[in-house]
């Protein structure tokens, strides 16, 4: 009797497993589906109201309209509004109108006594390794901050030019980038083979291999943070980098700038970054493109093509370009959190993550989604979906001395060009240009009553001094 009654409970547990694993909506192979049906379906509140602030009027137009497809029994429930993206004042005046609203990341933690956190169902979702990057700083205690899309610099290269030079863009590893032009050393070994045969594109011959934005600080800070290098090293912003790894770095910076990257003689002299001329008149096979430029245009009107994708490395080491990255919070007044999760549900699963996309949205989401029957995307849109992986954004770390003052601040109020141009460009050392950045960041700390033991008694080097240490090669 007692065997009978234990075949009787192990064919009902049996059961009971085969059921789970049948029911189980995450048996499709797809990672990014499955995050997505991990989500909790939470039960909609009545009469439930959800107002949602966006930076797209078209996107929110469009997004209404796909949830009230996906909840045909709540065609009332979604609204939109449009508010700025940069306006502080106007979210703090009127973030009590809103029940989910869309926020920079870099502004989130000023708002955090206003948010609530997400169901715990969003977690497995953040814990995708390329979405915690852009969630993880915000989302140390609760899930107040879930990812959205992303703009910024991306590293392309014209196919078009490359194919007819003979180069082999075969990308074994998958990663998004060729494995003959995966390092600013492979490009430099090119680009002396193509200057030795003076090769032509166009019936002209080349002059520039890539376009460095040495005019524009945010965008060159990627090549001054090589090496691993980060000027914020620890979790408050007193906690800055500016010896040893500094000087690393800045060394890294020098051999880039010894590559042949342009061969006229007057490139001492060009600090414009001409990305828009290169993209019109294809005079150069590599540059640096944002996701807000009408690349497209040009692609169509000349007929070539151009592929999105990483940095290359540089001595072995990963570099990565910055960008801006929003999504969006839950308020904490908000009657139907319920409702306000289901929203954001939507917003990340397939069918938001489309109209995302038809609005020219870059979302920031696992590119696994993207292999989901009946998914429409160009192929530069999702090279760049994969490539803004590999991005970061601008730290949050702030000064416990001034908790309204982020470490990040530094590159915001000081110029740092006429450093990084001397370095790269060969005009001055890099012990000499350490100590001028060192130099600028004192006097801001100072003015900015920010006290750091050793920093702040940096004195600006007499001219004497300068001129001694100009490298004598340059």
């Amino acid at each position: 009797m007692k065997k009978i009654i234990r075949n009787i409970i192990y064919i009902l547990v049996l059961s009971l497993v085969l059921i789970g694993c049948s029911t189980d909506k995450c048996k499709v192979d797809n990672e990014g589906l499955c995050e997505i049906e991990k989500i909790a379906e939470l039960e909609i509140e009545a009469n439930a109201k959800i107002i949602i602030g966006v930076f797209n009027e078209d996107y929110g137009i469009d997004l209404v309209q796909s949830f009230n497809q996906a909840y045909p029994d709540h065609q009332k429930l979604l609204s939109y509004e449009v508010i700025s993206s940069d306006d502080n004042e106007q979210l703090l005046s009127h973030l009590s109108e809103f029940d989910l609203i869309q926020l920079k990341s870099e502004y989130v933690p000023l708002y955090f006594d206003k948010l609530a956190s997400f169901d715990e169902s969003f977690s497995n979702l953040l814990e995708n390794e390329k979405l915690s990057k852009f969630s993880s700083q915000i989302n140390q205690s609760a899930n107040y901050f879930i990812p959205f899309d992303v703009e910024g610099l991306l590293f392309v290269y014209n196919k078009t030019m490359l194919e007819e030079f003979k180069v082999d863009l075969s990308d074994e590893d998958n990663n998004g980038i060729p494995e003959a032009i995966d390092s600013f050393e492979k490009i430099a070994e090119l680009s002396d083979i193509w200057r030795k045969e003076n090769v032509l594109y166009l019936d002209q011959a080349i002059e520039d291999i890539f376009s460095f934005p040495l005019n524009d600080q945010m965008a060159m800070l990627p090549f001054l943070q090589n090496s691993d290098y980060r000027l914020i090293q620890g979790v408050s912003a007193e906690m800055m980098d500016l010896d040893e790894n500094l000087l690393q770095a800045l060394e890294g910076l020098k051999t880039l700038g010894s590559y042949a990257w342009k061969y006229n003689k007057d490139f001492n002299n060009e600090t414009i970054w001409n990305y828009e001329q290169v993209l019109i008149d294809q005079s150069a096979p590599f540059l640096l493109v944002g996701n807000w430029m009408y690349y497209d245009h040009y692609q169509q009107s000349k007929a070539y093509e151009l592929v999105f994708t990483k940095l290359p490395t540089l001595n072995n080491q990963e570099m990565a370009t910055i960008s801006s990255v929003s999504g969006f919070v839950l308020n904490k007044d908000s009657e139907f959190k319920n409702a306000a999760n289901m929203v954001l549900k939507h917003i990340k699963g397939v069918e938001g993550t489309q109209v995302a996309i038809n609005n020219g949205i870059v979302p920031l989401i696992n590119k696994d989604l993207l292999n989901v029957e009946g998914f429409k995307l160009d192929a530069n849109t999702k090279q760049k979906i994969k490539a803004y992986q590999f991005s970061e954004t601008s730290p949050l770390q702030a000064f416990s001395q001034n908790q309204k003052v982020r470490g990040w601040d530094i590159f915001l109020e000081n110029d740092f060009r006429q450093a990084i141009s001397d370095v790269f460009l060969g005009r001055k050392n890099p012990e000499t240009v350490q100590k001028e950045i060192k130099v600028i960041i004192s006097e801001w700390l100072s003015a900015n009553e920010i006290i750091i033991e050793g920093l702040n008694d940096e004195r600006p080097q007499s001219e004497e001094t300068d001129d001694k240490d100009v490298d004598p090669d340059n």
